[in-house]
């Protein structure tokens, strides 16, 4: 693909540099809601089964101490299952976001690689205030058309157009699907039963799963998960900067990237 007269300006680079930022902060806040839950689940349990302190209870404990006895089983087996669902899900869509995101920047920055076909609107052409938003629209609706793709389909493409060589193993492309695929049944599909019809033509349905866990979520996939999306952030980083905007990756980056693998106990580099 033909390279620009002239390198990215610094301004571009801090665009990009926000962009992996993002990502970076977001799994920080999975993890640290992550260790949150667990930690509210160790003590909620470690306080039920304990007893209750024999001497006069302080001013104003009471209150509390009630209402943590009056947490049931079912409450906090309701709050392990949805927030597992919710680390997953949302570490996903934070990956989700970071491909698109660096997708739209790629098309700003090269707006040659967009393409002829944007379907851009007689509408749109006439309300737009500059070219800069007609430019601005069509990279909105061929993001968006990728964005339909699977995850490895739109890593590809950036691979494909831009040149990028992405150091990313066979194991971690694996666990890329894997994931993708689970957040989407995750989020489709919650029933623990199958419907079907019988020679009445009445419709019944049987059970598949627990009803109270239809898509049960371990501690190991979500760590999983996010060590894969990281893995794959650090690798389309490299390239977006050293092979586009020709700068090394900012220290601030790697800074940020070393927090999320000692957190996860992900060393690879």
């Amino acid at each position: 693909m033909t390279q620009p007269a002239t390198p990215p300006s610094p301004l571009s680079q801090q665009t990009f540099a926000a962009i992996v930022q993002a990502f970076a902060g977001g799994l920080v806040k999975v993890w640290g809601s992550r260790a949150g839950q667990l930690t509210h689940q160790v003590l909620l349990l470690k306080f039920r089964t304990s007893p209750l302190p024999s001497s006069p209870v302080p001013p104003g404990w009471e209150e509390i101490f009630s209402e943590l006895q009056a947490i049931s089983y079912h409450e906090l087996d309701s709050l392990r299952y949805v927030g597992d669902f919710g680390h997953l899900v949302f570490a996903t869509t934070l990956f989700d976001t970071f491909l698109t995101d660096t997708t739209r920047f790629v098309f700003l920055l090269r707006p040659e690689s967009i393409g002829k076909t944007q379907g851009i609107t007689v509408a749109e052409i006439l309300h737009a205030a500059s070219k800069t938003e007609l430019l601005r629209a069509a990279v909105e609706k061929r993001a968006r058309e990728l964005s339909y793709k699977s995850f490895a389909e739109r890593i590809e493409f950036l691979g494909k157009n831009y040149g990028f060589a992405f150091d990313i193993a066979s194991e971690t492309a694996a666990e890329l699907e894997h994931f993708s695929s689970l957040r989407n049944v995750m989020i489709h599909d919650q029933a623990f039963y199958d419907l079907s019809v019988n020679d009445s033509g009445d419709v019944t349905y049987a059970a598949r799963s627990c009803p109270c866990h239809p898509r049960p979520i371990t501690g190991a996939e979500i760590k999983g998960a996010i060590r894969a999306y990281e893995r794959i952030v650090r690798s389309i980083t490299r390239e977006v900067f050293t092979h586009m905007l020709k700068v090394p990756v900012p220290e601030d980056l790697l800074r940020a990237h070393r927090v999320i693998e000692d957190a996860i106990g992900d060393k690879s580099q």
